[in-house]
């Protein structure tokens, strides 16, 4: 995926499996990936602005993420990834490797989406 100069960064979500059943008619527990959204502008919210809940509470958010309109919309409470370059999406699922790409700047934020907002220029993500 090319980034543009106005969303240098990557987005990703964590899509979790659903449960399924063995021939015994017990459950086998779902496993999740993380899969590549959209190219997306993160930006830290350095001074503390708060937002306004669906559910009328405030938030202290850490970053606002912005992306192209026209991305697929992220519920409120996936986990996500924003990265500085593209990285194969197995890596996100390693503690081990976030950790150290968090301190050489690879990895930007972690975080689950607090709000999402469809606008008609871009879209916007709080975590």
């Amino acid at each position: 995926m090319v980034s543009l100069a106005q969303y240098p960064h990557f987005l990703y979500a964590f899509q979790p499996g659903e449960a399924t059943r063995n021939a015994n008619g017990s459950y086998i527990a779902a496993t999740g990936e993380w899969k590549l959204i959209s190219a997306c502008r993160e930006e830290t919210n350095g001074k503390g602005t708060k937002i306004q809940l669906t559910n009328s509470e405030t938030y202290v958010f850490a970053s606002l993420i912005q992306i192209p309109v026209g991305a697929a919309r992220i519920p409120e409470g996936t986990k996500i990834a924003v990265t500085a370059f593209e990285v194969e999406t197995e890596y996100l699922s390693d503690e081990a490797w976030l950790e150290a790409s968090r301190r050489v700047g690879l990895v930007r934020i972690t975080g689950e989406v607090a709000k999402y907002d469809v606008g008609r220029l871009h879209n916007r993500c709080w975590i």
